[in-house]
Parts: structure tokens; C-alpha cells; sequence
């Protein structure tokens, strides 16, 4: 790595903001992970006789109408909110990543996959995931495939326009003249780097999976009760906010910490990775 290319990582590292969101999606993780463990309670045992009992010392953040743990629901639903969408981005990127690359084989390849795209790109992110949700039914799996529809045209366009920018430049003509195949010189030497914008992409788009896929499973299209989903949890809460409003605040603010920590951490990776941000 270059010196400016250290100091700029050196910048991002001393950020207290950058840092605290890093820790903040660490402890997540960790505490999903973990939850077996770390749960006081069962995420599905019910307790009628501890029904809507404010947060006390046995229940750090209340229990629901069925008297169910709040914060074990929570814990385990770190699994189900955030495993669904990496799982999506994931294949966003590997599908949008592919087809960025297939772009870069000519003109008319390019033009049938951007007009391709367009189409997706007609329709609002919410309203296409509860689409193609709607289309093929409830559940994680359809929620993995609904958001990996919506943001795999994202990806598309980052590493189509990488190729287009890195297509132009010298070592590119310089391969070519050697004999290497335009596939070869996509893979071995566009692909590379084309990575940076790709991996700063990754962290927004993983902020607004978690909003689509809670957004999914409040609307009932999602992740169905009684799994421990985050936005499950809402929705289940949301008929007794003057009654029991913890039951919808707590994950309302889990949501709110995973999706401002990959925004913080999408904003410093982009300051390290972005060869123009002034070093200072």
C-alpha cells in the first residue's frame, strides 16, 4: 500500500466516530452470535402471568403480550435481521458484481444489461422487494432474494462504471497489445480495482437491507412470528405503544444503531479507500 493510501487508513483508524460505530457493530454481532448464551430467556417461551411487564431487573427491557423476553427477542433477532441481509447483499454483489463485469465485453452487451437494470431502477427499492415478496411468498429466503433484486442493479452500475473509467487507461491498452483476451483483462486487471468503490457500496447498501428486511417482515411479507425478527417485533408492538411502548422501542433502536454504524463505517471506508480524499 502507498504512503498516502497508510495515511489515509491511519486518518480513518483515529476517527472517534469510525471507531465507536466498528465497536457498536462488533458488540452486534457478538451479542447475535452469541445469543444462545448471553439471552436470559427463551425468544418464543411464553409467559402469561409476565405479560407487559416493564423493564425491571428479570426483564432488562419488558416483555411483549405473550409475556415473552424482549431483549432475548432482540438478541436472537441479530441473527435474523442481520443474516438476512448480509446474505442478500452478498448475492446482490455477486450477480450485480458478474453483470457490471459482462458489461465491459462491448457495446451492445452494455446496452442490453443497462436498459435491463433500468427496469428495476423504475420502481422504488420498498416497493419492489414487497413485489417480488408478494410474488413468491413469505419468509427469509424470499426476503434474501427480494432485497438481492433491489440492490443487485446498484452494484451493477458501481462496477460497470469502474470498468468503464479503468478501461481507459494505459495498462489496460498496454495488456491488450500483448494479446490478453478483454475477459482475461477484466478479470486479472479492471476487476482489482474496481474492488474499492465495490466494498464502500457493500457497507451502505447492508444499512438499508436492514431497514428493507425490517420493513418486510413489520408488513408480514418477511420473516413470520414467532421468529425473533426485528421488524417482526415491531409490528407486534405497534397495536400497544401507549400500553407497553418498550416493546416497539428497544428494536426500534437496535435497528437505528446496526444501520448508523454501517452508514459510519461505509463513510470512513470511503475516506480510506478513496485515493482523492485529502490527506491531512
Amino acid at each position: 500500500m502507498s504512503e498516502p493510501g497508510r495515511a489515509r487508513w491511519r486518518r480513518a483508524a483515529r476517527s472517534p466516530l469510525f471507531l465507536g460505530a466498528c465497536l457498536a457493530l462488533a458488540a452486534l454481532v457478538g451479542a447475535g452470535l452469541l445469543a444462545d448464551f448471553v439471552a436470559p430467556y427463551s425468544p418464543t417461551a411464553v409467559d402469561a402471568p409476565q405479560v407487559f411487564r416493564g423493564p425491571s431487573a428479570s426483564h432488562p427491557f419488558g416483555t411483549d403480550r405473550f409475556g415473552r423476553d424482549v431483549l432475548s427477542r432482540i438478541l436472537f433477532g441479530i441473527r435474523v435481521s442481520l443474516g438476512i441481509a448480509g446474505a442478500s447483499i452478498l448475492a446482490a454483489v455477486g450477480v450485480g458484481g458478474v453483470l457490471g463485469l459482462l458489461a465491459g465485453l462491448g457495446r451492445a452487451v452494455d446496452q442490453l444489461l443497462g436498459r435491463v437494470m433500468d427496469v428495476f431502477f423504475a420502481f422504488p427499492p420498498i416497493l419492489l422487494a414487497i413485489g417480488v415478496a408478494a410474488v413468491l411468498g413469505a419468509g427469509p429466503g424470499v426476503a434474501v432474494v427480494a432485497i438481492a433484486t433491489v440492490y443487485a442493479p446498484f452494484f451493477f452500475r458501481v462496477v460497470r462504471a469502474s470498468v468503464l473509467a479503468e478501461s481507459a487507461q494505459v495498462y489496460v491498452e498496454a495488456a491488450e497489445a500483448l494479446g490478453a483476451g478483454r475477459a482475461a483483462v477484466l478479470v486479472r486487471h479492471i476487476l482489482p480495482n474496481a474492488l474499492s468503490p465495490v466494498i464502500v457500496q457493500t457497507a451502505v447498501c447492508l444499512s438499508y437491507a436492514i431497514l428493507i428486511e425490517s420493513a418486510l417482515s413489520y408488513l408480514g411479507v418477511g420473516v413470520q412470528p414467532p421468529a425473533p425478527s426485528w421488524g417482526a417485533i415491531l409490528n407486534e408492538g405497534k397495536e400497544f405503544l401507549a400500553l407497553a411502548p418498550w416493546v416497539s422501542l428497544f428494536p426500534g433502536g437496535a435497528i437505528v444503531l446496526a444501520v448508523l454504524a454501517f452508514n459510519i463505517i461505509g463513510d470512513g471506508l470511503r475516506d480510506a479507500l478513496d485515493p482523492r480524499a485529502e490527506v491531512r
